[in-house]
């Protein structure tokens, strides 16, 4: 699972973008603030919780053939006035091989396709606010497993 290898570089959620403002560190295995990662009332044992605007980046050996996983927000902002928004994109090397449409909180988790791997020697997470709001964009990536042939 992706969420047991440490980054080696990690840019997290900043909404304000300054040091000013309110930082959410990513969590392995939690959802951002530290509860069971929970996507359309599924609860899901491995993942990477994180807060909009995030840039999680692996360096790779060349190894890997695949990634496979899913992503949503998580269902903890159900509870809050706004619910959340976010595009995830998947980047190998410098190359965004995947991106989602905009993920709204309280949608069930999306599949991302299965991404090649082959020869990569860097894998980058990243997760931007919606245009129209950073609020409650708790967002979610679900079972993340690396596969090697």
């Amino acid at each position: 699972f992706l969420s047991e290898l440490v980054p080696a570089e990690a840019v997290d959620g900043s909404p304000f973008d300054d040091d000013l403002g309110l930082r959410w560190p990513h969590r392995m295995d939690r959802s951002v603030t530290g509860r069971p990662l929970t996507v359309g009332g599924i609860t899901w044992r491995r993942g990477i919780g994180v807060h909009s605007p995030s840039r999680l980046t692996w360096e790779l050996d060349g190894t890997w053939t695949a990634l496979h996983g899913s992503v949503g927000i998580d269902d903890e902002v159900l509870s809050l006035p706004h619910q959340g928004a976010v595009v995830f994109r998947v980047i190998v090397g410098d190359e965004t091989v995947w991106e989602s449409p905009t993920v709204r909180g309280g949608e069930g988790p999306r599949p991302i396709p299965p991404v090649d791997l082959r020869g990569a020697r860097g894998l980058t997470l990243e997760v931007d606010m919606d245009a129209q709001s950073f609020v409650a964009d708790r967002a979610d990536w679900l079972r993340l497993l690396l596969v090697r042939s």
